[in-house]
């Protein structure tokens, strides 16, 4: 048999000893025996105890989809590349005046990812990084990728 105590048609404290052995009278007047089936955060509802809802664990955080630049750069086609290689020679002739030029908001914004791109070479690229999918989401505008395109390279799939 098992004993707890029970607040608000809940149980709580739940015990498989009686309380009178273990607390003070005071506190083990307030247990009252229970069903063996019973836990705690059971509650009584019509005079059945119904089982908590098992406790789930929080989903655990996802892993950042990480790739070798090498790798990375295999995700395009020969085209793209190529298209890709030209936006770096038209950001490098940029002015000064272009990065006030609103029509040229996409090449500067090209141009800063491309700086962050440059300084990750020799490491890993986060492909579902905030500022990875801003930055290649540029490509679409550009002319370099498709819609279409653009999400299979941030999935991390190679041209088929």
């Amino acid at each position: 048999m098992k004993f707890a105590r029970i607040l608000n048609n809940v149980a709580v404290d739940v015990i498989d000893h009686d309380p009178v052995d273990a607390f003070h009278p005071d506190l083990a007047a307030e247990f009252a025996p229970v069903p063996t089936e019973v836990v705690a955060g059971s509650r009584l509802v019509d005079g059945a105890w119904i089982a908590p809802e098992p406790e789930t664990a929080p989903p655990a955080p996802a892993q950042p989809i990480q790739m070798a630049i090498i790798d990375f750069l295999r995700l395009f086609t020969q085209a793209e590349m190529a298209g890709f290689n030209a936006l770096r020679k038209t950001v490098a002739a940029l002015l000064p005046a272009d990065y006030d030029d609103p029509s040229k908001v996409a090449l500067v914004g090209f141009e800063v990812g491309l700086t962050h791109y440059e300084a990750l070479r020799a490491g890993l690229i986060e492909l579902d990084h905030p500022e990875t999918i801003q930055w290649l989401s540029l490509l679409v505008p550009l002319g370099v990728l498709t819609e279409a395109r653009l999400a299979e390279v941030l999935a991390g799939q190679a041209p088929a």
